[in-house]
């Protein structure tokens, strides 16, 4: 016959085993809780399309008829920890004579026909490496070397500045060969140009 010592070993022992066989349980069981509970404050994951480091959703490639490499991209982006969507437009045409044409626009517009693209919404404009022109937008012709401004322009250049109320880049030949051909940058209506005035050195 057990003592009353022995029975109250005899329960703890018990109840050492009990708690070493439950806590690991109750140690997972809270684990699991806490891995498939659902977080409110977690970040949502970004569309599709739109990357926080920058993603292409739009892109076109071609040439025109006259020669002149088209390339238009479309990216879309977080700025910075404001969190606002920006969508930017870059469209670039390559003329056979070597200049380079660029428009940053918001939006992009085109038609049924395809045979040009509207650039809007804070348009700029790097003509060559000699303007920078700014308009609501320009009109940039995928089946020709051709671009010209859907509006008034502002525009600013090495040696000054000006406005006009409107301005297009067409190409010019003089010959058969490609190579007697050139883009020329034409404004037009009421054409203001300011000069940059250079202080005259002493001699």
């Amino acid at each position: 016959m057990r003592t009353d010592r022995q029975q109250e070993v005899a329960g703890h022992s018990r109840r050492v085993a009990f708690l070493r066989v439950c806590l690991p349980l109750a140690a997972l069981t809270l684990i699991m809780i806490l891995i498939w509970m659902p977080n409110d404050d977690a970040p949502e994951a970004p569309q599709s399309g739109v990357a926080e480091t920058g993603g292409e959703s739009l892109k076109y490639s071609g040439r025109t008829d006259d020669g002149s490499v088209i390339d238009v991209v479309s990216a879309s982006f977080l700025k910075g920890d404001e969190l606002a969507l920006i969508q930017r437009i870059s469209a670039r045409m390559q003329n056979p004579d070597g200049s380079r044409h660029e428009v940053l626009a918001q939006s992009a517009e085109t038609k049924d026909s395809g045979d040009y693209i509207d650039l809007k919404g804070g348009a700029v404009l790097q003509a060559g490496g000699e303007f920078r022109v700014r308009s609501d937008g320009f009109r940039l012709s995928l089946n020709q070397s051709a671009l010209h401004s859907l509006g008034a322009v502002t525009f600013e250049f090495d040696g000054g500045s000006g406005q006009a109320g409107s301005m297009r880049i067409v190409r010019r030949e003089s010959g058969r060969d490609e190579a007697d051909s050139w883009s020329s940058i034409e404004f037009t209506n009421g054409v203001e140009v300011t000069f940059v005035e250079f202080p005259q050195s002493e001699l």
